[in-house]
């Protein structure tokens, strides 16, 4: 697709995104599935998910009913599993899709007995308390009672798998060591990116990875080993000359110094360009580091490019990079996952091998 020359462009990568998915399932000693959530993590789970599923990506997991739906016409064989859990109104259609619910009490797993069960997961928290069984809950259960409502699979979720040393993992490494112990038989699923990179005691019988196949760093204090996957890059609207003593942006936030040359950039917070920026961070035009000034608006930022003097209107503006998106999460003090999945429906997403 042509992106008009006024709109911003996600450049995705599917052959970088394929290759952090191999490089994540090499650490596997068994299954590595995806995570395709949130449209694949802001790049288009129907580019993404075909392309992982063409490397040899078996087991996918998303949020809610409405995704795995979407997810189940691009992929008609697919493993899909659904995080949300269960109502007895979407039985049928989780029924229909054959897709796989992840059961989050023992109320959700005698609903899905009672409609004849079939392939499915018993989430069990271990520590995280956000979803899924409580540990007494849990205790009650038996083999036989997962085995007759289809349930093939146990799972819980790291909380702290970002932080290496912190001590949770270890407290939700041993829980569920024990629950694998109390379930003979059942397939785990346990890893996230980050429990992947963290070893073999984090990972079970299927991974399933998200941020880290889309180029966020799974453990930010830490190098990462995955590539990036994602380019960023939005247009130049209009140069101008400002002297010194001049306003830039809404609330007169930033006040020029000295004369300079700004650029407006076609990309605003409309677009996923955190509004809580503001004057933090930089862009790159023919790749100088231009630093951004003042706030950032609905549809546009400003930029201060006295290094290269005036460029003209469409001049593509680097966002996205050569900064990475970790880089952009510590400019708006938040995290790599909600960089990418803030990229909106308004920037063209185009697509690379």
């Amino acid at each position: 697709m042509n992106a008009p020359h006024d709109q911003a462009v996600l450049h995705v990568s599917l052959g970088a995104l394929v290759s952090n998915w191999k490089l994540l399932a090499s650490r596997c000693p068994k299954d590595c599935g995806a995570t395709v959530k949130a449209n694949a993590y802001g790049t288009g789970m129907d580019r993404a998910a075909p392309a992982l599923a063409e490397a040899g990506c078996k087991h996918f997991f998303v949020a809610t009913l409405a995704e795995a739906l979407e997810l189940r016409t691009l992929l008609p064989e697919a493993a899909i599993n659904v995080f949300s859990g269960l109502s007895d109104d979407d039985i049928p259609s989780m029924k229909a899709a054959k897709l796989r619910p992840v059961l989050n009490s023992p109320e959700e797993l005698q609903a899905w007995a009672n409609a004849g069960g079939g392939p499915a997961s018993l989430h069990i928290d271990t520590g995280m308390n956000r979803l899924g069984c409580s540990l007494d809950n849990a205790s009650q259960l038996t083999t036989d009672d997962l085995t007759s409502a289809g349930v093939d699979r146990i799972m819980s979720h790291l909380a702290c798998a970002d932080t290496p040393d912190h001590a949770l993992n270890a407290k939700q490494r041993d829980a569920f060591k024990s629950l694998a112990a109390a379930f003979p038989g059942l397939a785990t699923s346990w890893a996230n990116s980050g429990g992947i990179l963290n070893g073999k005691d984090f990972i079970g019988d299927v991974a399933r990875p998200g941020i880290g196949l889309y180029g966020g760093n799974p453990r930010p204090t830490l190098d990462s080993p995955l590539s990036p996957v994602v380019r960023l890059v939005a247009p130049l609207l209009q140069s101008r000359s400002i002297e010194k003593g001049d306003p830039v942006g809404y609330g007169s936030t930033f006040i020029a110094q000295e004369p300079m040359t700004v650029a407006t950039i076609g990309i605003g917070y409309a677009d996923g360009l955190h509004r809580i920026i503001d004057g933090a961070g930089h862009v790159r035009v023919d790749g100088a580091i231009c630093p951004i000034l003042g706030r950032i608006s609905m549809d546009s930022v400003i930029t201060n490019i006295s290094a290269i003097g005036p460029q003209p209107r469409g001049t593509p503006v680097e966002i996205l990079g050569t900064t990475t998106v970790t880089e952009m999460a510590a400019w708006a003090g938040t995290i790599d996952y909600e960089i990418l999945t803030s990229i909106s429906p308004r920037v063209v997403r185009k697509y690379h091998v």
